[in-house]
């Protein structure tokens, strides 16, 4: 996470936009938006309109996706849950 976070800002640097959309956390350790909602006011859901104003104003966000963005995301999720097949 820590390096994706970096690249993230030097990537900024150079003029370019960086929109990142993560899913849920994998195993024990969670994810990077598990990691971020530890940070108190730290929202990793926000609608569309949210997530293009932050784009346009900072250049640099993180999000969990929404249903509207990743629809057969939200199915694998669901049916991993279901099956148990995390690993």
């Amino acid at each position: 996470m820590l390096f994706r976070l970096c690249l993230t800002r030097w990537w900024r640097a150079c003029g370019d936009y960086v929109p990142m959309i993560a899913g849920q956390g994998l195993g024990h350790a969670g994810g990077t938006l598990d990691k971020l909602e530890a940070i108190p006011r730290f929202n990793v859901f926000s609608d569309e309109n949210t997530f293009r104003k932050i784009i346009q104003d900072v250049g640099v966000t993180i999000v969990s996706q929404i249903i509207s963005q990743a629809p057969a995301d939200q199915r694998f999720y669901v049916t991993r849950n279901i099956t148990a097949t995390v690993d």
